[in-house]
Protein backbone atom coordinates (compact mmCIF):
# COMPACT_ATOMS: atom_id res chain seq x y z
CA UNK A 1 0.00 0.00 0.00
CA UNK A 2 2.86 2.35 0.83
CA UNK A 3 4.40 1.96 -2.65
CA UNK A 4 1.06 2.76 -4.29
CA UNK A 5 0.80 6.05 -2.39
CA UNK A 6 4.40 6.93 -3.23
CA UNK A 7 3.79 6.16 -6.92
CA UNK A 8 0.64 8.33 -6.97
CA UNK A 9 2.44 11.18 -5.21
CA UNK A 10 5.44 11.04 -7.55
CA UNK A 11 3.18 10.76 -10.61
CA UNK A 12 1.08 13.72 -9.47
CA UNK A 13 4.19 15.76 -8.68
CA UNK A 14 5.73 14.99 -12.07
CA UNK A 15 2.50 15.92 -13.86
CA UNK A 16 2.36 19.21 -11.94
CA UNK A 17 6.00 19.94 -12.80
CA UNK A 18 5.41 19.24 -16.48
CA UNK A 19 2.34 21.49 -16.48
CA UNK A 20 4.22 24.28 -14.68
CA UNK A 21 7.16 23.97 -17.08
CA UNK A 22 4.82 24.22 -20.06
CA UNK A 23 3.18 27.29 -18.54
CA UNK A 24 6.52 28.97 -17.80
CA UNK A 25 7.80 28.26 -21.30
CA UNK A 26 4.59 29.36 -22.98
CA UNK A 27 5.13 31.63 -25.93
CA UNK A 28 3.15 34.81 -26.41
CA UNK A 29 0.02 34.32 -28.47
CA UNK A 30 -0.02 36.51 -31.56
CA UNK A 31 -3.10 35.52 -33.61
CA UNK A 32 -1.93 37.10 -36.88
CA UNK A 33 1.41 35.33 -36.68
CA UNK A 34 -0.16 32.04 -35.65
CA UNK A 35 -2.64 32.21 -38.51
CA UNK A 36 -0.35 33.26 -41.34
CA UNK A 37 3.25 32.44 -40.45
CA UNK A 38 3.57 29.77 -37.75
CA UNK A 39 3.44 26.83 -40.18
CA UNK A 40 5.96 28.35 -42.59
CA UNK A 41 9.35 26.68 -42.77
CA UNK A 42 11.04 29.85 -44.06
CA UNK A 43 11.75 32.97 -42.10
CA UNK A 44 9.78 35.92 -43.35
CA UNK A 45 10.41 39.63 -43.11
CA UNK A 46 6.64 40.17 -42.95
CA UNK A 47 6.41 37.78 -40.00
CA UNK A 48 9.21 39.63 -38.22
CA UNK A 49 7.61 43.02 -38.82
CA UNK A 50 4.29 41.72 -37.53
CA UNK A 51 5.95 40.37 -34.37
CA UNK A 52 7.86 43.62 -33.78
CA UNK A 53 4.57 45.51 -33.74
CA UNK A 54 2.39 42.98 -31.94
CA UNK A 55 4.92 42.22 -29.21
CA UNK A 56 5.35 45.97 -28.79
CA UNK A 57 9.13 45.72 -29.09
CA UNK A 58 9.12 49.20 -30.52
CA UNK A 59 8.00 50.73 -27.24
CA UNK A 60 11.49 50.20 -25.84
CA UNK A 61 13.61 49.67 -28.96
CA UNK A 62 14.02 52.30 -31.68
CA UNK A 63 12.58 51.58 -35.12
CA UNK A 64 14.97 52.32 -37.98
CA UNK A 65 13.56 55.14 -40.12
CA UNK A 66 13.09 52.98 -43.23
CA UNK A 67 10.89 50.52 -41.28
CA UNK A 68 8.61 52.98 -39.47
CA UNK A 69 5.91 52.81 -42.15
CA UNK A 70 6.07 48.99 -42.28
CA UNK A 71 5.44 48.28 -38.59
CA UNK A 72 1.97 48.64 -37.15
CA UNK A 73 2.69 49.61 -33.55
CA UNK A 74 0.40 48.10 -30.94
CA UNK A 75 -0.77 50.53 -28.27
CA UNK A 76 0.48 49.93 -24.75
CA UNK A 77 -2.10 48.95 -22.12
CA UNK A 78 -3.81 51.75 -20.21
CA UNK A 79 -2.43 51.50 -16.69
CA UNK A 80 -4.10 54.64 -15.39
CA UNK A 81 -6.09 53.73 -12.28
CA UNK A 82 -4.99 50.09 -12.58
CA UNK A 83 -4.96 49.96 -8.79
CA UNK A 84 -8.74 50.26 -8.93
CA UNK A 85 -9.10 47.28 -11.25
CA UNK A 86 -6.50 44.78 -10.09
CA UNK A 87 -5.32 43.61 -6.68
CA UNK A 88 -1.78 44.69 -5.76
CA UNK A 89 -0.69 41.10 -5.08
CA UNK A 90 -1.63 40.14 -8.62
CA UNK A 91 0.35 43.08 -10.00
CA UNK A 92 3.52 41.90 -8.25
CA UNK A 93 2.96 38.29 -9.35
CA UNK A 94 2.27 39.33 -12.94
CA UNK A 95 5.37 41.55 -13.13
CA UNK A 96 7.45 38.71 -11.66
CA UNK A 97 6.26 36.08 -14.15
CA UNK A 98 3.73 37.24 -16.74
CA UNK A 99 3.49 33.89 -18.57
CA UNK A 100 2.76 32.02 -15.35
CA UNK A 101 -0.14 34.28 -14.44
CA UNK A 102 -1.51 34.91 -17.92
CA UNK A 103 -0.28 32.26 -20.37
CA UNK A 104 0.03 33.63 -23.88
CA UNK A 105 0.43 37.25 -22.77
CA UNK A 106 2.69 39.44 -24.86
CA UNK A 107 4.05 41.07 -21.68
CA UNK A 108 7.78 40.27 -21.45
CA UNK A 109 9.41 39.23 -18.19
CA UNK A 110 11.02 42.65 -17.73
CA UNK A 111 12.91 41.71 -14.56
CA UNK A 112 14.41 38.50 -15.94
CA UNK A 113 17.99 39.80 -15.91
CA UNK A 114 17.76 41.48 -12.50
CA UNK A 115 18.77 39.18 -9.71
CA UNK A 116 18.40 38.76 -5.98
CA UNK A 117 17.06 41.33 -3.58
CA UNK A 118 17.24 44.12 -6.18
CA UNK A 119 14.73 42.23 -8.34
CA UNK A 120 12.29 41.84 -5.44
CA UNK A 121 12.68 45.49 -4.46
CA UNK A 122 12.07 46.75 -8.00
CA UNK A 123 9.01 44.54 -8.46
CA UNK A 124 7.74 45.70 -5.07
CA UNK A 125 8.22 49.38 -5.97
CA UNK A 126 6.52 49.02 -9.36
CA UNK A 127 3.55 47.07 -8.00
CA UNK A 128 3.07 49.51 -5.10
CA UNK A 129 3.22 52.47 -7.47
CA UNK A 130 0.64 50.90 -9.78
CA UNK A 131 -1.56 49.90 -6.82
CA UNK A 132 -1.51 53.50 -5.58
CA UNK A 133 -3.35 54.67 -8.70
CA UNK A 134 -6.74 53.49 -7.44
CA UNK A 135 -8.51 51.44 -4.82
CA UNK A 136 -9.91 47.98 -5.43
CA UNK A 137 -13.48 47.72 -4.27
CA UNK A 138 -13.73 44.84 -1.83
CA UNK A 139 -16.80 42.71 -2.21
CA UNK A 140 -17.72 39.18 -1.26
CA UNK A 141 -19.77 37.23 -3.72
CA UNK A 142 -22.17 34.61 -2.57
CA UNK A 143 -24.07 32.03 -4.56
CA UNK A 144 -27.19 34.21 -4.33
CA UNK A 145 -25.50 37.29 -5.86
CA UNK A 146 -23.79 35.50 -8.74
Amino acid sequence: MKNTHRFLFVSSFMAACILLTEMLNAAPVVPGYNRFFSESEQSSVDAGLLLLGELNCTSCHAIPGELKDQISVKAAPDLSSIGGRVRSGYLADFITSPQLHKPGTTMPEVMRDVGGKSREERINHISHFLASTGAVGESNFTAETV
